[in-house]
């Protein structure tokens, strides 16, 4: 089972930031007229992961850089408020502030999905026929760039936080977690 201790455990070693190996399995909100069919999305990702580090605005410099090589000239910055906080101890965890649920925050530099729909490998156009409309629309035609509205900018980088129960394994610093 990967958990919080698990993941600091793993991260120890690291002073900033790290390339891992993330390999996840969720279930799909299906629209309601759906909902006895379980379908499932696997993902295998190249991810940053963080520890140790002194200067918690890693995505506002992230952001800011990315805006900066698609647009040219980006003004400052600012990050909004989140549900989560960052544990003290090792960055790449957060909880949520309300229900102190642990999640995994991490980076994503690449992934590649597939699907099942009842234990059957499935096409992206097979699950969307499942979805509400807007899911499918986002499904087959995702956005190339993030458009942050607050800030006025584009971006692509992409923070995922995964629940610790959806994560099959972790590789990263010569080392692998699995669930």
């Amino acid at each position: 089972m990967i958990n919080s201790t698990n993941v600091k455990s793993l991260l120890s070693t690291v002073k900033g930031t790290t390339i891992a190996n993330l390999v996840t399995l969720t279930k799909v909100n299906t629209a309601a007229a759906h909902k006895s069919t379980y379908i499932e999305k696997h993902t295998t990702a190249q991810v940053m992961l963080f520890n140790g580090i002194k200067d918690y605005n890693i995505y506002a410099k992230a952001v800011t850089r990315s805006a900066e090589q698609i647009t040219g000239e980006v003004s400052t910055f600012e990050s909004s408020d989140t549900w989560f906080e960052h544990d003290q101890t090792c960055y790449s965890l957060v909880a949520h502030k309300s229900t102190s649920k642990v999640y995994l925050y991490a980076v994503f530099n690449n992934s590649k999905s597939s699907y099942t729909i009842n234990g059957m490998p499935a096409t992206k156009a097979q699950v969307a026929t499942y979805l509400t409309p807007s899911a499918a629309k986002a499904l087959l035609t995702p956005a190339a760039l993030v458009y942050n509205a607050k800030n006025d900018v584009h971006h692509n980088v992409i923070v995922r936080t995964i629940m610790l129960d959806s994560i099959v394994s972790i590789k990263a610093c010569k080392q692998v977690l699995t669930a």
